[in-house]
């Protein structure tokens, strides 16, 4: 993991929700699904420190390689060779 605090700046979220971010990092991610363990790196990721949820943009998701899909309420995360390693609501 890696962390680079930076005086606050300003970001724009959901239905153009603006908060302040911190810093910025890389993280990893561990997950399981059909009983098989995944390990997931998330480069760049914006710390904000009033966000009580943890997002996942799937844009960037996208940019790495990822591919997800959504039916009936349910999102899956592929990696780009189309592996499923994350689902839930």
């Amino acid at each position: 993991m890696t962390f680079k605090p930076f005086k606050k700046t300003l970001v724009g979220g959901v239905r153009g929700i603006k908060t302040h971010a911190a810093g910025r990092g890389t993280i990893t991610l561990k997950s399981t699904f059909n009983k098989r363990n995944f390990t997931l790196t998330l480069k760049d990721v914006l710390y904000i420190p009033r966000n009580k949820n943890n997002l996942i943009s799937l844009e960037r998701w996208e940019a790495t390689g990822g591919k997800f899909a959504a039916h009936k309420g349910v999102l899956m995360l592929t990696t780009e060779s189309g592996h499923p390693v994350v689902q839930g609501p």
